[in-house]
């Protein structure tokens, strides 16, 4: 999953979306374009003419190989849609402004991520940047719309009825947790199994301190990782509008969240790691904790866990990775829109881009190509039978490799992804009973249209950028910051904010019963 900010994840996985009415109707590319494709399998597909594809995604930046990848599919494409694809990798830092910036330009775009916590779905669908896909579903991607229907996927994150996005197929459930350095951990002699609570944390990072002041114990970047580790699960805190609202359990409303004993106590914790030295001092404007993690100078990070994430990102790294869960299994909103993929409006074959996307659901190799890269360039069959592979001899264990985003979690259906070595054969057998097995939260499916109150969440926006980052990564004092942050956020309307949305998520669990 999602590795900005220390984090195989994708992001805040519980995140509920706050979004906004649309305004006007979205286009669909110039207005002929959906005429200029057939749909898959139609007598018509061998006339199209051709066409080339933009697709843009987030990770870890461009990869070295990417034109040999380019070269590689769009040579299979050729036969399917006719079609050509160029991929653009921008970093986790610099993509929400870009892609704002290009479609802003006008810039040609035929498929982009946007979900809950890169390029806001929601905000995007109100600036009528994305493209509607209800009407295109049925021609041009039958396949994808029944694997995501019969999973419930689709009309859940859907804006005013309308399908704007296309969730990844992967685990749909979360638990919060941390990843530590098996190799450090066995070194210092911490038997990471016994830490079962965000506080048992601090006897543990004071040992690596000690014996080794150069290892960071708790990599974050970007201060909202601590919500992953600490805040977990108990509490659904709606980022996207405010880290001042929470959804309190004990009356199924949206609350204030200053006063809540949980998030203080979790803030002050985190303050003291940070001031003990535990938190490298540079976690509230850090982008990107790679660099940290591959060198091995970094003990562990906050993550959002499920099956084989350790696995995964020791695949990633090169570093020797396992995973400590601390909070339950759950599935909430922001697990059905943390990883999605959206046609701009300004594609100018929306059909044929979908035709493509379409394919990443149901085309075992080009999925595989776009995830591994290409067969004895960057990875070798171990056991052709049994779909398990590694990395190709000449890549060094994949540290030299010119293919290894390891952002897999943000493509089409992974589940028809390669085991790769060291990973539990029945990886997808375990995430669909991972999937099975958590506890659903009562905001899955509740989307949140601001658009009543679009100047509040706006100025609750600007409260949160000023105070959000440093505090969640413990570099500012709390008793002088906390209540000037809530006094801040009460100015800027957010009661105002939490009557609406009480008001609205009373209409959806009425409708629901």
């Amino acid at each position: 999953m999602k590795v900005k900010a220390g984090i195989v994840k994708s992001v805040l996985p519980w995140m509920l979306i706050s979004s906004v009415a649309i305004v006007g109707c979205s286009k669909e590319g110039d207005g002929t374009a959906v005429k200029s494709s057939a749909a898959p399998g139609s007598t018509a597909q061998s006339q199209l003419a051709p066409r080339e594809l933009n697709w843009y995604y987030t990770g870890p930046g461009p990869q070295k190989d990417v034109a040999l990848i380019e070269e590689k599919m769009n040579a299979y494409l050729k036969d399917k849609i006719n079609a050509t694809v160029k991929l653009h990798a921008l970093d986790w830092g610099s993509y929400d402004q870009k892609i704002s910036t290009l479609l802003a330009s006008g810039e040609s775009i035929d498929l982009v991520v946007s979900n809950s916590w890169a390029f806001q779905y929601p905000n995007a669908v109100a600036k009528g940047q994305l493209t509607d896909l209800t009407p295109l579903l049925d021609k041009y991607a039958p396949e994808t719309k029944k694997l995501l229907s019969e999973r419930n996927w689709l009309e859940p994150q859907a804006i005013n009825g309308k399908v704007y996005n296309l969730p990844t197929i992967k685990e749909m459930a979360s638990q919060a947790g941390i990843m530590f350095n098996k190799d450090l951990a066995d070194k210092f002699g911490i038997d990471v199994t016994k830490i079962k609570t965000y506080k048992d944390l601090e006897q543990v990072f004071k040992v690596v301190k000690e014996k080794d002041p150069s290892i960071t114990p708790f990599a974050m970047t970007n201060g909202l990782d601590v919500i992953h580790a600490g805040l977990g699960w108990d509490l659904t805190i709606p980022y996207s509008i405010s880290t001042g609202i929470y959804l309190d359990p004990s009356t199924d409303k949206w609350a204030p969240i200053f006063s809540n004993p949980i998030y203080k106590d979790y803030l002050t914790q985190t303050r003291n790691y940070y001031t003990e030295g535990y938190i490298n001092k540079d976690a509230a404007t850090l982008k990107d904790v790679v660099p940290l993690m591959k060198s091995g100078k970094a003990f562990s990070y906050p993550s959002q866990l499920k099956p084989g994430n350790d696995k995964e990102a020791s695949k990633s790294y090169g570093v020797n990775l396992v995973q400590v869960p601390l909070s339950k299994v759950v599935s909430t909103q922001g697990d059905l829109t943390n990883s999605m993929m959206a046609i701009p409006t300004t594609s100018k074959d929306p059909a044929r881009a979908l035709m493509f996307y379409n394919l990443m659901y149901t085309d075992p190799y080009l999925i595989n190509l776009m995830d591994y890269g290409i067969e004895g360039t960057h990875w070798v069959w171990l056991d052709k039978e049994k779909q398990i592979i590694d990395f190709a001899p000449a890549t060094n264990g994949g540290k030299d490799s010119g293919w290894n985003h390891g952002t897999n979690w943000l493509f089409g259906n992974q589940l028809l992804s390669y085991i790769f070595k060291g990973e539990d054969p029945n990886k997808w057998k375990n995430f669909e009973e991972f999937n099975k097995s958590a506890t659903r939260g009562p905001d899955f499916g509740f989307t949140f249209d601001s658009e009543p109150v679009k100047r509040e969440v706006a100025a609750l926006k600007n409260v949160d950028t000023e105070f959000k980052e440093p505090m969640f990564a413990g570099a500012i004092d709390l008793d002088k910051y906390l209540p000037t942050y809530e006094n801040k956020a009460k100015d800027a309307g957010l009661l105002k904010v939490i009557d609406e949305m009480n008001k609205q998520y009373e209409a959806f669990k009425a409708k629901k019963k």
